[in-house]
């Protein structure tokens, strides 16, 4: 939350950045957590070619917040599998789940401030996805909250629009 007031409030520089180094350092940060959860990390697919031109502390701030979310929701050992993807001139940050899910009803709700689905069986403060959202438009994302082709959990996609470069390798 830190992160985004301070740029709210100041001129903030961006620069081309490696999505992919950034999610990287998130998952190694976020092990421990994972661990303590009975959960596995993993990685679907990281296209290292994919620059976002964005302020690093953003970007980090919205990583660790929609792994880090995922994990915690999670309700037993889960799956929490990470891809970073291409389309034509976009990028697509994705996190997807096997936990509970949120209902299609409920998923505009999820991003407002102090927004908890089940406030009597959640520890949640209900700021985590609408932080994310926040972070993400002001960055030129769109956070789309989706259910995954398995039919249980949540996929959450941070499509950045216009902001990618291409890196060779």
């Amino acid at each position: 939350m830190a992160a985004l007031e301070r740029t709210q409030q100041n001129h903030v520089v961006t620069h081309p950045c490696v999505l992919a180094d950034i999610v990287k350092q998130v998952l190694e940060e976020l092990a421990p957590l994972a661990q303590h959860k009975n959960s596995d990390l993993g990685i679907d697919n990281l296209d290292e070619t994919v620059l976002i031109s964005a302020p690093v502390y953003l970007l980090h701030e919205l990583v660790l917040n929609l792994v880090e979310n995922a994990i915690q929701h999670m309700t037993k050992s889960g799956v929490v599998t990470i891809s970073i993807l291409r389309e034509k001139n976009n990028c697509i940050f994705r996190v997807v789940d096997n936990g509970p899910g949120i209902p299609e009803s409920e998923r505009k709700n999820v991003l407002q401030r102090f927004y908890r689905l089940d406030a009597s069986q959640s520890t949640s403060s209900g700021l985590g996805l609408s932080i994310a959202n926040e972070i993400a438009l002001s960055i030129n994302a769109q956070l789309v909250l989706t259910t995954p082709l398995s039919g249980q959990g949540l996929q959450v996609d941070m499509r950045f629009i216009s902001t990618i470069f291409t890196r060779p390798l």
